[in-house]
């Protein structure tokens, strides 16, 4: 009997070692292919240098007391720092200002070296 259950099972069974079976399809994974973008390009901005400007003109320690003298030839007098000095067109005060022009309520200062000028009113002010 024993070979009689083993026989009932074998033809039970759905495998026949005889019987050519077609394997079950193989699914297919789809690839995915995965790009990277191109890295952005690298901008390269060219070094400035920034070169400084002048340093601002000192300030002018003076101030405009009067003016005297010839129309052609005026004065000018100025007090400051404890002291009062009388100049004409072209000198120099503290190796620093130069007057430049003496009008009838107006002197000009300029600054030596320096192209900036500064406008004095006789009335006192600036």
């Amino acid at each position: 009997m024993n070979i009689i259950i083993a026989l009932t099972l074998l033809a039970a069974s759905h495998r026949n070692p005889f019987q050519y079976v077609e394997p079950p399809p193989v699914k297919a994974t789809p690839k995915v292919i995965v790009q990277q973008a191109p890295p952005p390009p690298v901008i390269v901005q060219p070094v400035v240098e920034v070169q400084p400007g002048p340093p601002p003109p000192p300030h002018f320690p003076y101030e405009l007391i009067g003016r005297f003298g010839l129309v052609r030839d005026p004065i000018v007098a100025f007090v400051g720092n404890g002291q009062v000095i009388t100049v004409q067109i072209g000198d120099t005060i503290d190796d620093t200002f130069v007057v430049r022009s003496i009008g009838i309520e107006s002197v000009e200062i300029g600054y030596v070296n320096r192209p900036e000028t500064l406008r004095l009113q006789l009335d006192g002010s600036v």
